[in-house]
């Protein structure tokens, strides 16, 4: 008998900085939680221009990129906020203030990516393509 698991507690990126070790646990979003985010943070309008029917769209990048990133980001060791001398907890106010940080950013763009890029390479290897 085969098992799928469909629950994604997320992956683990480590860097290692000295002799502390520094990770983020990652898990990408699923199509639903994606359509959830779009649901909240797009809206079309029907408008006419000489006569064209078209829809304009918007979309709040800020909240949905809030929204992507309370998902996305499972938990944290090792890192630090601000001038806090003990580990920041991971928890949504902390990826409020820690998405701040260029350097954070890129790192969790980064992880982010990869993590994207082998899931589409596991899912095509199981569909045979």
């Amino acid at each position: 008998m085969i098992r799928f698991d469909t629950k994604n507690e997320g992956t683990w990126f480590w860097v290692v900085e000295g002799k502390l070790d520094v990770g983020i646990c990652l898990r990408p979003l699923t199509d639903e939680e994606h359509r959830s985010i779009e649901k909240i943070t797009v809206r079309t309008k029907k408008k006419v221009k000489r006569g064209v029917a078209y829809d304009d769209v918007t979309t709040d990048e800020r909240l949905a990129s809030k929204m992507i990133n309370e998902k996305s980001i499972v938990d944290w060791k090792g890192f630090l906020i601000g001038d806090d001398e003990e580990e920041a907890e991971c928890n949504a106010a902390n990826k409020v203030r820690i998405m701040l940080s260029e350097d954070f950013r890129k790192f969790y763009l980064e992880c982010l990516t990869s993590l994207n890029e082998t899931n589409k390479t596991l899912d095509e290897a199981r569909l045979g393509n």
